[in-house]
């Protein structure tokens, strides 16, 4: 489809026009449809055999002052109608469990293929593969497993895996994680609530250590001692099998009142209450877990799930990536690939709407239709667009889209007959604005009654 055949409007104001409102009583921001015979606004109610039979448009009117609208269109030549709901992204996440045959000083691997659009374009047909190796500890009676546990290689993989200079941790939140989110320890043997800590204890995202305000007892005066472990429930809430992120204590000081884990806390900084947010597993009951009840839990970068990954799908980015969530295919190998299963529990869901993909659309739109700039989208060949003059939509708002086909049948410049061109509108409406899409499905419905247009919904 040639861009000229392209128009995008889009609408930031949840109301609805009047019947029979004149063009000049626009109100901005607010999409509107317009008979052709007497060039005023129809709602929904308005739409009929008569009111279409010379031609239909939709227009806004901008912050700017300016009234922006598509092409006639014959309802009778609309071909189809798509509301394509916008789709929150949504984190992959894999589970690596059913550990067995573990060995001490022995070496354990996870193989992690990643796809994404900024990877394709660094990488190519070539993918981007990261291996994440651990040892497990010595064969001694003073190293915590002499014979080789399932918890020491969780625990060790995990380190490694949020270790991961692209992870979430270590780029300060999720929202920049580019390949592993946070990579979690979880024991399926049930919590016993009475061993929740005396006190309130803090984590720092990215920091080993545990800070006590006076004491580092649990289960209401015993100290937590090392070689015991803590599960701990991320983001706060009562321990559950599913979600508590299992450490082992590898050093307690009552003294400096700290408690330290074997690894970092990979996820937001937070303070866990007295009330069951973490559970102290003593040493003797935690080694003696069965390898069967441990497992992994892999989180990959979920861009905060709403925006997917932004950093470069500003306008201005003159490497532009849609929003994307990553993929990935995890393989075990080094002695864990006939020691383990691997499963995705979660897939990936790219994200479907955000204003920085509607932004491009308009760019798209515009470029080479009469704008100040031709094939460039800026001004010049180094200028990037600018909000307000070039695009309308916002960064990070989810749109529901309103995609509208239809054939122009005016006569052809080149031929002057009456030649059919395939020609699109886009109108983007804030998903959270339900007055107006409201109005606009029923718009929809009443164009599939009057005129026999498909109209179908994607996503919702």
């Amino acid at each position: 489809m040639e861009k000229k055949n392209l128009t995008v409007l889009v609408g930031a104001n949840d109301t609805i026009a009047g019947d029979g409102e004149a063009i000049s009583a626009g109100v901005t921001d607010e999409v509107a449809l317009y008979s052709l015979g007497d060039m005023s606004t129809m709602n929904s109610g308005a739409v009929t055999t008569a009111a279409g039979g010379q031609g239909i448009f939709f227009g806004v009117t901008m912050a700017d002052g300016k009234f922006y609208k598509t092409d006639v269109i014959m309802p009778a030549n609309i071909t189809q109608i798509t509301e394509q709901a916008d789709i929150d992204g949504v984190g992959q996440r894999t589970t690596i469990d059913a550990l067995e045959n573990i060995d001490c000083e022995t070496e354990y691997c996870v193989k992690v293929r990643y796809d994404s659009p900024e990877i394709a374009k660094n990488y190519g047909y070539q993918a981007m593969i990261k291996t994440y190796s651990y040892v497990t500890r010595c064969c001694g009676t003073a190293c915590g497993c002499p014979d080789g546990a399932a918890w020491d290689v969780s625990m060790g993989l995990a380190e490694q895996l949020n270790a991961d200079g692209e992870s979430g941790m270590n780029l300060n939140g999720a929202a920049n994680a580019r390949t592993v989110l946070a990579a979690s320890v979880l024991n399926s043997t049930s919590p016993t609530a009475s061993n929740d800590p005396d006190e309130i204890w803090t984590l720092t995202q990215g920091s080993n250590i545990i800070t006590c305000a006076t004491d580092i007892d649990y289960a209401s005066g015993t100290d937590v001692a090392a070689g015991d472990f803590i599960r701990i429930m991320n983001g706060g809430g009562t321990v559950t099998t599913a979600a508590g992120d299992t450490f082992r204590v590898e050093a307690a000081d009552a003294s400096a009142l700290t408690i330290t884990l074997d690894r970092p806390w990979p996820h937001v900084t937070q303070a866990l209450d007295t009330t069951g947010d973490a559970e102290v597993i003593p040493k003797a009951t935690g080694e003696a877990l069965a390898d069967s009840t441990w497992s992994v839990i892999i989180d990959f970068g979920d861009g905060a799930a709403s925006t997917g990954i932004v950093t470069n799908s500003g306008a201005g980015a003159t490497n532009w990536v849609r929003p994307y969530v990553v993929e990935a295919e995890v393989g075990l190998a080094c002695n864990l690939n006939c020691n383990a299963t691997v499963t995705e529990t979660t897939a990936a869901v790219q994200p479907t709407g955000l204003g920085y993909s509607i932004i491009q659309k308009e760019l798209w739109a515009n470029k080479g239709a009469g704008k100040k700039y031709g094939p460039y989208s800026g001004t010049t060949l180094y200028s990037r667009p600018v909000v307000d003059e070039d695009y309308f939509a916002v960064p990070a708002t989810a749109y529901t889209q309103y995609i509208i086909d239809w054939n122009d049948t005016s006569p052809s410049a080149s031929t002057d007959s009456w030649m059919p061109r395939p020609k699109r509108l886009i109108i983007a409406v804030p998903t959270a604005s339900t007055t107006v899409t409201a109005e606009l499905n029923a718009i929809g419905d009443t164009l599939n009654a009057d005129f026999n247009v498909p109209f179908h919904s994607l996503g919702s």
